[in-house]
């Protein structure tokens, strides 16, 4: 059974771990030990790639679970634009993001730059700004803030998530009124529904159509337990990334556990 039918078959609620028991090419992910883990996208042959922090490399990790180099050479540096980017240097990659041509941009936070990668040709590249405003929203969090902000096409810029006040606010909580505590990472439904990492407090939360905050994930307190059972009983520490496997699975960068684990969210709605 491939890893994604195993994650198809997770029981809606539930959380299970992805990667994580270094990294090395060829191993089963689930074996590896990964070097903090923190940004996660699905590619669209539903490979994963995930940002290994201290390992200086971004991992692939195929249909089967087997783990593959991407990107680096796991010595920390700034090389390679241009080149293969198994053959380039990164410094501490962060957060991963695809744009709609499949190419993946990741923060490479050490050297003060964004590198896109071209799935298709390997090739590794520095991202220049060039003024342009994208297209559609964009939505991002400010951690040292505790809040989400939204970016709209005119370049107004909303808070969506959190009062600016760090705290654990209860479930039902109206999302624009709620404490946080240094949210990092953010994912978006289809249906506009906003996953977001409470990092400080070791939870995922969500806040669908109505504006209330729910957790989906994680407890009171961080610690490294729960697969195989309902996922608000699991325990978190730390989360960071977060990336959405079509409307059903929440991958979830359970930073200093050093795994990547997956929710079933039920399709979000």
């Amino acid at each position: 059974m491939s890893i994604l039918q195993r994650l198809d078959a997770l029981a809606p609620g539930t959380i299970a771990t992805v990667a994580g028991a270094g990294y090395r090419e060829g191993i089963p992910a689930k074996e590896a030990d990964a070097g903090w883990p923190l940004g996660v996208v699905r590619l669209s042959s539903g490979d994963l790639v995930v940002a290994d922090y201290f390992g200086q490399r971004l991992w692939r990790i195929d249909g089967q679970g087997v783990l593959h180099g991407f990107a680096g050479d796991g010595v920390p540096g700034k090389r390679g634009d241009g080149g293969p980017a198994l053959d380039a240097r990164l410094n501490h990659p962060h957060d991963l993001c695809l744009d709609r041509r499949g190419n993946i941009y990741v923060s490479d936070t050490e050297n003060d730059t964004i590198r896109r990668i071209d799935p298709r040709s390997g090739v590794i590249s520095l991202v220049a700004g060039n003024g342009k405003r994208g297209r559609g929203r964009l939505y991002f969090t400010d951690a040292d803030h505790h809040v989400v902000r939204r970016v709209d096409e005119d370049g107004t810029i909303s808070t969506v998530v959190g009062c600016g006040q760090e705290g654990c606010s209860p479930d039902g909580s109206p999302a624009r009124r709620a404490s946080l505590a240094s949210p990092r990472g953010l994912a978006v439904g289809g249906g506009g529904e906003i996953y977001v990492s409470d990092t400080g407090n070791h939870r995922v939360r969500r806040v669908g159509g109505d504006g209330v905050l729910t957790t989906i994930a994680g407890s009171d307190e961080g610690g490294d337990a729960g697969d195989g059972g309902p996922a608000t009983a699991a325990r978190l520490n730390t989360p960071h990334g977060l990336a959405l496997m079509g409307e059903d699975i929440l991958l979830v960068s359970d930073h200093f556990n050093n795994r990547l684990r997956a929710v079933a969210v039920g399709g979000g709605r």
